[in-house]
C-alpha cells in the first residue's frame, strides 16, 4: 500500500482512540495540528494530503470552519473529510468547492473514520492519475470483457427504461429483507424440490446473519436475471439454485461468510472463500445431480479467487451478478442492519473498479442500480438528524416534490434514470433543504454519479424536473 498523509485538524480535542494508530496502520504518514491555518501550510509540502477536520459535537466550531474551508484554495485542493455534528447542510456547497469530501457524524469510531479515510484518497489517486494522463474517464481493466472501454457509470446510463424501472421496483424491498420470512412471498426462491430441501438444512444450521444475507442475494440475483436484455430467463432457475447454494460449504464457518473479502487488506481471504465454494460447486454436481448449477458455482468462486474473468456467457453473467450481490450485502448489512454508510464506500469502490475489475459490467452495474435505488426507497439516517427526519414541514416538502408535475419541455425523472446531456429545469435539493445544485446545469456521467453517491447518505428530493 502507498506511504499516503493525512493531516488530523483537531479543532475539537477529543478525538476517537487510538485514530492516529490506526492511521499509521493504513500506511498514512500522520501530522496533527490544531488550526487548518496550519494545515494550509502543510498542504504544499505534503503534496495534497488527505484533510481529516475532527468538529466533534461543538456546534459552535462548525460555522466557523466551513466558512475557512470554503475560502482557502489551498484547503480545496485536498480530498476532505469532516467529522462532526449536524453536517449535511454543507454537503450542496462543498460539492462547488471540493472535488471529493466525505462528512461524518462525530459518533462514529476510528475504525469508520481510517476505512472511509482510505477510500477517499484511493479514489483522489486515482483521479489524478487521469488529470496526469489527461484521460478524462478511468476505464477498469475488464481483462477480455466485452466491450471494454465500458465503465460502470457508463453501463447504469446504457440500461433500458424497462430495465432501470424493474431494478427500482425490486429495490423498494430490498432494505426491508432481513430473512426468508420477508421474500418468501415473493417468486425468486428456487423451485427445484432437492435444491429447496439442501437449502432448508442449510439455513437451519446458520445464524440469522447468514440466513438473511443468502434470501438477500437470491432476491439481487433474481432482479438481474429478469429485467436483462440478454436472453437468460431461462436460466432463472439454475440462478437462483446456484445463488441459494453457492456457500453452502461456507455454513459453519460464520468469519469466513461475512469476510469483507473485496477490501485490499482482506485479499488473502479471498483464496480461503474461492476454495470452500468450490466444495460447494462439487456438492451440487455430486449430490443434486445439477451440472449447469454446479457450473455457474464454480465461475463464483474463480471470479472470487480471481482465477478467471467474466466471458461473453450466460453463466459467466449470473456468476458476477451472484458475487456483486454478494458484495453488496457484506458490505451494506455486515452489522447485521441495514447500513447507509456502507452503500456510500461501495459506490467509491465501483467507480474505481476495486476487487471487481473481472466482472460481468452489466451485472455490475444492475448491482449499483439497486443498491442506489434501495438507499433512495427510505430516508438514509447518516446526514441527516433524526429532529430533521421527523419535522413534518420538510416531509410536506418532500411529498410536494414527489407531486411536482413538469412544464412545457420538462420531464420527471427518478436519480436512476439520469442520462448525460438532462439540464436541470429545477435546483437539486436535499431533505434538509440545502441546495445541491442549481437549476440550467447540464448533467455528465461524472456529475451524475456524484448525484447517486451523495443520494446514499443524504436524502435528495425526487423525482428531478430536467428538459432534454
Amino acid at each position: 500500500m502507498k506511504n499516503r498523509k493525512v493531516i488530523i485538524v483537531a479543532l475539537d480535542a477529543n478525538l476517537p482512540k487510538l485514530l492516529s494508530e490506526r492511521f499509521q496502520a493504513a500506511s498514512f504518514a500522520v501530522h496533527d495540528t490544531s488550526s487548518l491555518t496550519a494545515a494550509a501550510n502543510l498542504v504544499g509540502d505534503l503534496n495534497l494530503p488527505l484533510l481529516l477536520v475532527h468538529l466533534g459535537n461543538k456546534i459552535s466550531l462548525v460555522e466557523p470552519a466551513f466558512r475557512q474551508l470554503f475560502a482557502d484554495p489551498k484547503l480545496q485542493r485536498c480530498p476532505l473529510l469532516v467529522v462532526g455534528d449536524n453536517l449535511s447542510r454543507y454537503s450542496g456547497k462543498l460539492q462547488n468547492h471540493f472535488s471529493l469530501f466525505g462528512l461524518l457524524d462525530c459518533k462514529q469510531d476510528s475504525h469508520t473514520i481510517v476505512d472511509l479515510a482510505v477510500d477517499l484518497t484511493t479514489s483522489f489517486e486515482a483521479e489524478r492519475s487521469d488529470e496526469d494522463t489527461g484521460e478524462n474517464i478511468r476505464t477498469p481493466d475488464f481483462g477480455n470483457l466485452q466491450p471494454k472501454n465500458k465503465r460502470i457509470s457508463s453501463m447504469i446510463v446504457a440500461l433500458d427504461e424497462v430495465e432501470k424501472g424493474a431494478l427500482e421496483e425490486f429495490a423498494k424491498q430490498y432494505p426491508f429483507t432481513r430473512s426468508f420470512d420477508d421474500i418468501k412471498s415473493l417468486p425468486c426462491l428456487p423451485k427445484n424440490r432437492e435444491v429447496r430441501l439442501a437449502l432448508k438444512e442449510y439455513i437451519a444450521n446458520t445464524g440469522s446473519w447468514q440466513n438473511g444475507h443468502i434470501a438477500r442475494t437470491i432476491y439481487g440475483v433474481s432482479a438481474f436475471v429478469e429485467t436483462s436484455p440478454h436472453k437468460i430467463q431461462e436460466e432463472l432457475e439454475n440462478a437462483r439454485a446456484a445463488t441459494a447454494l453457492f456457500s453452502w460449504a461456507l455454513a459453519s464457518d460464520l468469519e469466513l461468510m461475512r469476510a469483507e473479502y473485496y477490501r485490499e487488506e482482506h485479499a488473502h481471504l479471498r483464496k480461503k472463500i474461492c476454495s470452500k465454494i468450490k466444495d460447494s460447486a462439487m456438492r451440487v454436481a455430486m449430490e443434486l445431480q445439477l451440472p449447469e448449477v454446479a457450473n455457474i458455482i464454480s465461475t463464483v468462486a474463480k471470479l472470487i479467487g480471481e482465477e478467471s474473468v467474466a466471458g461473453d456467457d450466460n453463466a459467466s453473467r449470473i456468476a458476477s451478478a451472484i458475487v456483486a450481490n454478494d458484495i453488496l450485502g457484506r458490505s451494506c448489512w455486515q452489522s447485521g442492519h441495514w447500513n447507509p454508510r456502507g452503500g456510500y464506500l461501495l459506490l467509491i469502490r465501483f467507480k474505481l473498479g476495486k476487487g471487481v475489475n473481472n466482472l460481468d459490467p452489466e451485472a455490475l452495474a444492475a448491482a449499483t442500480t439497486l443498491l442506489t435505488s434501495a438507499m433512495n426507497s427510505r430516508l438514509p439516517a447518516i446526514m441527516v438528524p433524526r429532529e430533521l427526519r421527523e419535522n413534518p414541514k420538510l416531509l410536506e416538502i418532500r411529498e410536494m416534490h414527489k407531486k411536482a408535475r413538469p412544464g412545457p419541455g420538462e420531464a420527471k425523472v427518478s436519480l436512476s434514470a439520469l442520462t448525460p446531456g438532462m439540464r436541470l429545469s429545477q435546483p437539486l435539493i436535499a431533505y434538509d433543504g440545502q441546495t445541491v445544485l442549481d437549476e440550467k446545469i447540464r448533467l455528465d456521467e461524472d456529475l451524475i454519479w456524484r448525484i447517486w453517491q451523495l443520494s446514499t447518505i443524504l436524502p435528495l428530493n425526487q423525482p428531478m424536473i430536467v428538459s432534454s
